[in-house]
């Protein structure tokens, strides 16, 4: 990951926008541009190179996930999760198995 920035409230209230204008001049960054997710509570932006991500994004019930994620055991995994809507991609497989299962590993 070439960039990653984020602001969590912990109360859930919304982001004040000085926090994003932050991130956006930071020098890390590098001029790099940015893909941002936000949901009650978080603010978050990943790099942006060759117009890609450098890293992915998820949400699920209230949990954020950031990061390149790739499961080789993915359809082992998904059937982990019967019942549930199947996935988008393996961060957010990941993710909801995390959520899931109390924090513990995804496999």
């Amino acid at each position: 990951m070439s960039f990653f920035a984020c602001v969590v409230n912990v109360e859930g209230g919304p982001i004040p926008p000085a926090y994003r204008n932050a991130i956006e001049a930071s020098p890390f960054r590098r001029s790099m541009a940015l893909e941002w997710c936000s949901i009650p509570g978080f603010v978050g932006a990943v790099g942006v190179r060759d117009g890609q991500p450098t890293a992915s994004m998820t949400f699920d019930d209230g949990a954020v996930a950031i990061g390149d994620v790739r499961l080789d055991n993915r359809m082992e995994l998904v059937r982990r999760c019967a019942g549930f809507r199947l996935p988008g991609s393996d961060l957010e497989l990941a993710l909801r198995l995390v959520l899931r299962n109390d924090g513990a590993v995804a496999g």
